[in-house]
């Protein structure tokens, strides 16, 4: 016994549910960083740019991918460029 109430978890956090009526929308320092990437730069190129660390580079990269539903950075490059989310270098 835990002793206290069961955990609940949060509604609409999985990122499964309704991914085709949410806005496509990419905060701006998602964005930038699928920017650096889709110009090639490696994470560790795109945090020396951006002047923050790998783990926010990888976090920033993560983020965008989930936004967008992508399986991985290759992916969520193409669809913040078909999607006018990010304009190629």
């Amino acid at each position: 016994m835990s002793g206290g109430p069961p955990e609940k978890k949060p509604k609409g956090t999985s990122g499964a549910e309704c991914k085709s009526t949410q806005p496509f929308y990419l905060p701006h320092r998602q964005a930038l960083a699928l920017s650096l990437a889709a110009a090639g730069l490696r994470d560790a190129q795109i945090g020396d740019e951006m002047g923050i660390t790998l783990d926010t580079v990888r976090n920033h990269l993560v983020k965008a991918r989930r936004r967008l539903g992508a399986r991985n950075t290759t992916h969520a490059v193409a669809l913040a460029l078909t999607r006018g989310l990010i304009s190629f270098p």
